[in-house]
This record gives structure tokens, C-alpha cells and sequence, in this order.
């Protein structure tokens, strides 16, 4: 039990010396206090407030009567706001460190002659009470205003005491107030102002979206634009920085038909013409020209042309011109000529042409022509041109072309032309030119021409194809190349034999139209080395009838004595044969082949390719020096498989 007394006292002390420690970083005219004074002199009064607020007073002897009485009664209320109800304006306060220096007001001038008033007090919330801080209070014609500190407080300077003034107090979530200040001299006041019931949403003003407002904007102009809702019109604004120029305070809720701006400018917006030093900042649209050394930032759209040192930022449309050294943003559409140092960024639909040193990219639809040192890229379907120095990307459909130093990739369908140094990638199905210094790939249809060095892959090709390597699921079309395969084509695995080689295997891959042949054969009784031969070759097959087809083959082989060459023996075949379906997989093939053998006359120890068979050679003749040609008729009969 005694443990728990002790707790309570630990914590209720703390609770005091946490009061205590945050009543001393409030500012000493801004400290609470609350006490209840019946006829007592005003010397003990200020002991008590200064005891209180845990503060000093300092003035003169004769300022104050000690033996005064008064009677006042105070409920968390500041220091300030005491000194005013204890003096009045008979007295000055000012604080100083721990001190308040108070001294004697001095005599009042009469009206007519005083070249300003003073106007300050408290706003306060009307139902809870509460002093309410970032409340602007303002007058829009002669753009005078000021906002309330952390603690609710202000104080206001209006430079013409003759004009009454009708000041509008304006806080986001709060009903405006409108106070008339009428020809009285300074004054100190509270006011009053009652909360909506239904939330506001917060003006972001592009805050979030545009973060170089942040630290661009001062607090109080922020403040301004979040509070006030009502716009005011300008002819012109001339400003050094934001605040500072004929715009004052109000700047942000301004819109003016010409900016001029000798380091930077912000406005709520422009209607002609903006020129900044360093930036102009707009927190809604911009029309016709804005020109700034740095920075171009504007909240709605730009309607124009906009030139901008390092960048241009734009949270809504941009209708014209954007140039600038760095980079050029747009966080919805544009519609535009684009050029930037080093790249364009589009959140929403882009129609434009877009000229960057490193790249370009759209968020979503994009239309137009594309230019980038290094790469562009449309995260939806791109209508139009896109020219890159390594990389184009399209994230949907393309409708147009892509040329690229190394890569280009569309997710989805192509309708167009295609040019990459390595790699050409298509997602869906392509109607146009593939064209690739290495490889191209179309995952689904392809109609048209796919042309690469290396490899070419679709799925299914009506069109032609080019390239060392050809792969396909189904070919309706051509593929020319060194090996084609087509998963639902034309295969045969053949042996064969001729008069030269008894024993030959052969792979005819492609479509039955135009396929490929690899073989090789071998004469394993030639002598105490083997006569062997290996080639290439392209065929064609007609269908005669549903078992009958008509083989149209040439091909060129080299035969070898044990090792390669050391010359050139080429035997170039024509063979016309006819091929019968016996079975299922099973094909026979027969038929005539003239033969063309190409050698070097000079060149005395060819192997013998006729050790069995001599047929009869009804041409020799040499060429030139170089070569010697002998033709003759065969026969070819073989077995296919497949």
C-alpha cells in the first residue's frame, strides 16, 4: 500500500514539472495563467501573474500607482491578454528573455493625424474556446494581411486609418467572418469564428504531387492558400521572391495577366505572361508564355509555351510547348511539343512529340513521335514513332514504329515496323516488318516479314521468315534459313543411298513447300579410310495425290577422304523424286538426281567416288584454272520416317 502512495506522488509530481516545462516554452506574453483578484493592489496583482507565468516585470517607479486596487478575474488566460485588460492602452509591454518591459504608451494622436493603426488580438474558436493558430485574416484590394501564430495571436499594421476596412477572417473547416475596422485608432480584439460541421477537403495544391513547393513557398503564403477560398485579380505582379512583392502575403491566391519576377514569383495563376529569374510557381493554370531561369512549376494546366532552365513541372494538361534543359513533367495529359535535356515524363495520355537526351515515358496512352538518347516507354499502347538509342518499350498495343540500337518490346500487338540491333520482342500478334541485327520473337501471329541474322521465333507465321535459325508453331508462309523448324510442319528423318554413298541420313525440316536438308553420308568400305560426305540443301514437295507427293531438291555436299577437304569437292545435286505414303510415318522416296562435281584440276589426290558404280560422266570440262566441272545422271532411293 505504501508503494502505491508513493507511485501516485511520483507521478502527480511529474505531472506538474511536465505542466510546469511546457508553460516555459511558450513565449512569456503568450504564458497561462488563471487567478481571481478581488480589491487587491495592482502590485500584488502583477506578482501574482509574473509568480504564475514564472517571469520578470521591469519598469520605471513612477509608471504604476502599487496601491491601486483591482479586481479582475483571470481563466487560462495569456499574459497578454491580462496586460490588456489590467492598462488598456495606457501602458506598453514588450518582452525581452524572461522579462516583460513595460512602459508608458505614448499620448495618443488624434486620428486624422496618425499615418497608421494597429490592429491585433486573438481568434478564438466559438464553441470550445480555444485559440486557433494558421487563421488568415485579410483584405484582398489593398492586399493587406497576416495570419494568427501557434498561439492564436496576430497583429496587423494597416497603413491607411482613414478607409473603414472590411478584413475577412478565413480558416480551412471554419465559416468565413468579415470585421469592419472603422476610423478609431489601434485596437485589440477577439474574434470569433465557428467551425463547419461537414470537413473541407484540403487543397493539395499539388503539394504532394509537385514537392519543390515545399521549401519554394513561405508558411505563411501556404497558409493563405489552404484558408482562403475567394480569387483575386491582377493586372501585374512584380516580386523579388514569394512574399516579397506587390502581392505581399496574398500571392498565392492571385491570379495576374502578367508575372515579373526577379528571382521567383508564386501565383494562384497567369493569364498572359510569367518571367522568373530563377522559378515561377502557379498553383493553378497558366496561359500563353512562362519563362523561368530554373524551375516552372505549375498546379493546373499550361496552356502555351513554357521554358524552364532545369525544369518543367505541370500537374494537369499541358497544351503547347515545353522546353527545358532537364526535364519536363507533366502529371496528366499533354498535347505538345516536348524537348528536354534529359527526359520527359507524362503521367496520363500523351498526344505530343517528345524530343529528350535520355528518355521518355507515359504512364498511359501516348500518341506521336518519340525521341531518346536512350530509351522511350508507353505503359499502355503507343500510336506513332519511337526512335531510341538503346531501348523502346510499349506496355499494351503499338500502331506505328520502333527503332532502337539494341532492344524493342511490345507486350501486346504490333501493327508496323520493327528495327533492332539485337533483340525485337512482341507479346501478341504482329502485322508489319520485324527486322533485328540479331534476333526476333513474336509469341503469337505474325503476318508479314520477320528477318534476322541469328533467330527468328513466332507462333504462328503467315508471311516470310529469314534468318540462320526459324522456329515456328505453324507456317502457312516462308521460312528461309539454315535449319527452320515448325512444330506442325514438314519433318522427315530419311536414309538413303546413291551410286556414290550407300549409306546417307538426311533431316528435311521446314513446310512442305520450302523446307531444309542436313545429311550426311559415308562409304564405310572405301579402303583403309572412310569416304564420307556431309551438305546442305533446300527442297520443295507438290502433292500429286493424298499419298503421292513430287520432290524437287538441290543440294550441295563436300566429300572427304578421313579428314576435311584439304580442297574444295563439292557435288551440287538435282534430285526430282517422287514420294509414297506406305504407311503411317512411313515414306518411300525414288527418283533421278544430276549430279554437278566441282574440283580443282590442279589438285591430284581426290579419293575415287566411283569405286563402285561409273556412271557415265556426259560433261568434264575445266572452267578455268581453278576449276574443273564432270555431270552425270544418278538414282536416289530412301526411306522417311515422320
Amino acid at each position: 500500500m505504501k508503494s502505491f502512495f508513493v507511485l501516485i506522488l511520483i507521478l502527480f509530481f511529474a505531472c506538474i514539472g511536465s505542466t510546469e516545462a511546457q508553460q516555459n516554452l511558450r513565449p512569456v506574453l503568450e504564458r497561462l495563467v488563471t487567478i481571481n483578484v478581488k480589491n487587491e493592489s495592482l502590485k500584488t496583482t502583477l506578482d501574482r501573474i509574473s509568480s504564475q507565468a514564472d517571469f520578470s516585470f521591469s519598469f520605471p517607479s513612477n509608471l504604476i500607482d502599487p496601491n491601486k486596487k483591482t479586481t479582475i478575474s483571470l481563466q487560462r488566460k495569456s499574459v497578454r491578454e491580462a496586460l490588456q485588460i489590467l492598462f488598456g492602452n495606457t501602458v506598453n509591454f514588450k518582452s525581452r528573455g524572461n522579462y516583460i518591459i513595460l512602459s508608458k504608451a505614448s499620448k495618443q494622436l488624434s486620428v486624422s493625424k496618425n499615418t497608421y493603426i494597429v490592429l491585433n488580438g486573438y481568434v478564438i474558436d466559438e464553441i470550445s474556446g480555444e485559440k486557433i493558430s494558421s487563421v488568415s485574416i485579410y483584405e484582398g484590394t489593398r492586399m493587406i494581411s497576416t495570419v494568427t501564430n501557434k498561439y492564436g495571436y496576430f497583429s496587423i499594421k494597416l497603413d491607411d486609418p482613414h478607409v473603414n476596412l472590411n478584413l475577412k477572417i478565413s480558416k480551412q473547416n471554419y465559416l468565413d467572418t468579415l470585421i469592419t475596422i472603422k476610423d478609431v485608432g489601434s485596437q485589440t480584439v477577439s474574434i470569433a469564428i465557428k467551425p463547419v460541421l461537414e470537413v473541407e477537403k484540403v487543397d493539395t495544391v499539388a503539394k504532394e504531387e509537385i514537392p519543390v513547393i515545399n521549401f519554394l513557398i513561405p508558411e505563411e503564403s501556404s497558409i493563405n492558400t489552404t484558408n482562403i477560398k475567394d480569387t483575386i485579380y491582377k493586372k501585374y505582379q512584380v516580386s523579388f521572391v514569394p512574399m516579397i512583392g506587390t502581392n505581399l502575403r496574398l500571392s498565392g491566391n492571385v491570379i495576374n495577366d502578367y508575372s515579373f519576377n526577379i528571382l521567383g514569383g508564386y501565383s494562384r495563376g497567369t493569364r498572359k505572361a510569367e518571367l522568373a529569374g530563377l522559378f515561377n510557381i502557379d498553383r493553378e493554370d497558366v496561359g500563353a508564355v512562362q519563362v523561368a531561369g530554373l524551375v516552372n512549376a505549375v498546379g493546373g494546366n499550361m496552356n502555351g509555351v513554357q521554358v524552364g532552365g532545369l525544369f518543367n513541372l505541370v500537374r494537369k494538361k499541358v497544351n503547347g510547348i515545353q522546353l527545358s534543359g532537364l526535364g519536363n513533367v507533366s502529371w496528366d495529359s499533354v498535347n505538345a511539343f516536348q524537348a528536354a535535356g534529359l527526359f520527359n515524363f507524362t503521367r496520363r495520355y500523351s498526344n505530343s512529340f517528345q524530343l529528350a537526351g535520355l528518355f521518355n515515358t507515359s504512364l498511359n496512352n501516348s500518341e506521336g513521335v518519340q525521341i531518346a538518347g536512350l530509351f522511350n516507354s508507353s505503359f499502355k499502347s503507343h500510336k506513332g514513332v519511337q526512335i531510341a538509342g538503346l531501348a523502346n518499350s510499349v506496355i499494351g498495343n503499338l500502331e506505328g514504329a520502333q527503332v532502337s540500337a539494341l532492344v524493342n518490346v511490345v507486350t501486346k500487338d504490333v501493327d508496323g515496323f520493327q528495327y533492332a540491333s539485337i533483340l525485337n520482342f512482341v507479346g501478341g500478334n504482329f502485322n508489319g516488318v520485324q527486322f533485328s541485327g540479331l534476333i526476333n520473337v513474336t509469341t503469337k501471329k505474325l503476318e508479314g516479314v520477320q528477318a534476322a541474322p541469328l533467330l527468328n521465333y513466332g507462333t504462328k507465321i503467315n508471311g516470310l521468315q529469314i534468318g540462320l535459325f526459324n522456329f515456328s508453331d505453324s507456317c502457312t508462309g516462308t521460312p528461309i534459313g539454315l535449319l527452320s523448324y515448325v512444330h506442325s510442319g514438314y519433318h522427315r528423318l530419311e536414309f538413303s543411298g546413291d551410286e556414290i554413298f550407300y549409306l546417307n541420313a538426311a533431316l528435311r525440316t521446314g513446310t512442305q513447300q520450302f523446307h531444309n536438308i542436313l545429311f550426311a553420308g559415308a562409304d564405310p568400305e572405301f579402303g583403309d579410310t572412310v569416304l564420307w560426305t556431309y551438305g546442305y540443301g533446300l527442297g520443295t514437295s507438290f502433292t500429286i495425290q493424298k499419298k503421292l507427293l513430287l520432290d524437287l531438291d538441290l543440294t550441295s555436299q563436300q566429300v572427304n577422304n578421313g579428314v576435311v577437304g584439304p580442297k574444295v569437292n563439292l557435288i551440287n545435286k538435282f534430285h526430282v523424286g517422287l514420294e509414297y505414303k506406305l504407311g503411317n510415318g512411313i515414306h518411300l522416296n525414288t527418283g533421278p538426281v544430276l549430279s554437278a562435281q566441282i574440283t580443282n584440276p590442279n589438285y591430284k589426290f581426290y579419293p575415287s567416288i566411283f569405286s563402285k558404280i561409273k556412271p557415265s560422266i556426259f560433261y568434264d570440262k575445266n572452267l578455268d584454272s581453278d576449276f574443273n566441272l564432270k555431270m552425270w545422271l544418278g538414282w536416289k532411293i530412301g526411306i522417311r520416317f515422320f
